[in-house]
């Protein structure tokens, strides 16, 4: 059976260009600071809003974490899928070995125009530190630090 046809958009000179190769198998993602789950969503596909239809991607979340409650209940709920609970440097060990893709949108108050200004010094923005490590460690094909 031949694969579908897809066409994809260079962003470099912006002409359509024929792919053809058939989809990737399920990419295997590991999602950081996964909040209620709006990044994983994206990954994840399958979805409809505001009138239109986002089809299923080949993307499986294997291992999701956030500190706050409250996120990883509404996580659990909106995503029919676990996710771990605490703090990510004391779970780290608890993550797959490998990924294929490692997602994350870590605090960013601290280096914001809109918050203290203490960059890399600040109590949440090194947690990018946390998202390092665990590209380090995973040696993932892509990551999405947001």
């Amino acid at each position: 059976m031949e694969p579908a046809i897809r066409y994809t958009l260079d962003p470099f000179d912006q002409s359509a260009r024929r792919v053809t190769e058939a989809p990737a198998a399920n990419s295997k993602v590991i999602s950081l600071f996964s909040g209620c789950g709006g990044m994983d969503l994206g990954f994840l596909g399958g979805f409809s809003f505001a009138g239109r239809h986002y089809d299923r991607l080949s993307c499986e979340i294997v291992w999701a974490n956030d500190i706050n409650k409250a996120a990883c209940e509404t996580y659990e709920k909106n995503m029919n899928h676990s996710i771990h609970h605490g703090d990510v440097a004391d779970l780290i060990q608890t993550m797959p070995e490998k990924a294929d893709v490692v997602i994350g949108g870590f605090p960013c108050q601290d280096v914001s125009i809109n918050g203290k200004g203490q960059a890399g010094n600040g109590t949440r923005t090194i947690l990018y530190k946390v998202m390092i490590e665990v590209i380090q460690r995973t040696k993932p094909k892509v990551f999405v630090a947001e």
